[in-house]
């Protein structure tokens, strides 16, 4: 073994070792990486030899490792990596990505930050919009009335229209309640096609 890939090995063991302190300290065994997360893409190797681009879904504890369970985005299929051999374990850049993701995960499960705010093209969270800020004291004061509307995804890499989630929930929990009085409780596609109906002759 040459001494660059010691090096390697024992990044690999600190990296490990972090994870596994970050799990310890939050006390859970295993993280399920989210779809709308940014994923972390690794590299799986079928019984063939054949290289797999894969997703990691979920980060297990097992002793003083880890193992993997990795998403297939072509075939769909779910795989296991339990070997320090395989490449998912071994790259450093790859478990420093998962590090990241996880760190992410429990920042905003300790804060108490909701990511209410998505991408409406492709469901992600990773967003940004326009806002009132005092430039010195950095102080958030509210959106514009447009900010939504010209939003930016970094997963999509585009503009695109945000959605507030809780916002829509409201609204939603508004129609439902109104559509209950209207059709007595009895809710059906049939009278919310009726009731849609009788609302926008009420608005025209």
């Amino acid at each position: 073994m040459n001494i660059f890939q010691k090096r390697i090995e024992n990044l690999c063991d600190e990296i490990i070792g972090r994870i596994l302190a970050l799990m310890q300290a939050n006390s859970v065994s295993e993280v399920i990486l989210k779809d709308n997360d940014n994923p972390v893409y690794v590299i799986w190797f079928d019984k063939t030899g054949d290289p797999c681009e894969c997703s990691v879904h979920k980060v297990t504890a097992v002793g003083e490792g880890i193992t993997l369970e990795v998403h297939d985005k072509i075939t769909g299929e779910n795989y296991k990596v339990t070997s320090r051999h395989e490449a998912a374990l071994a790259n450093p850049v790859w478990l420093n990505e998962i590090l990241e993701a996880m760190t992410n995960i429990f920042q905003i499960k300790n804060t108490g930050l909701e990511e209410n705010v998505i991408c409406c093209k492709c469901g992600g969270n990773h967003v940004v919009c326009n806002a009132f800020i005092n430039p010195n004291t950095k102080q958030f004061y509210n959106y514009d009335d447009e900010s939504f509307l010209y939003g930016w995804c970094e997963k999509c890499d585009n503009y695109t229209i945000l959605c507030d989630i809780e916002a829509v929930k409201k609204i939603w929990k508004t129609v439902l309640r109104n559509l209950s009085k209207h059709t007595g409780g009895n809710l059906n596609l049939q009278n919310a096609k009726l009731y849609g109906k009788t609302v926008l002759t009420q608005k025209t």
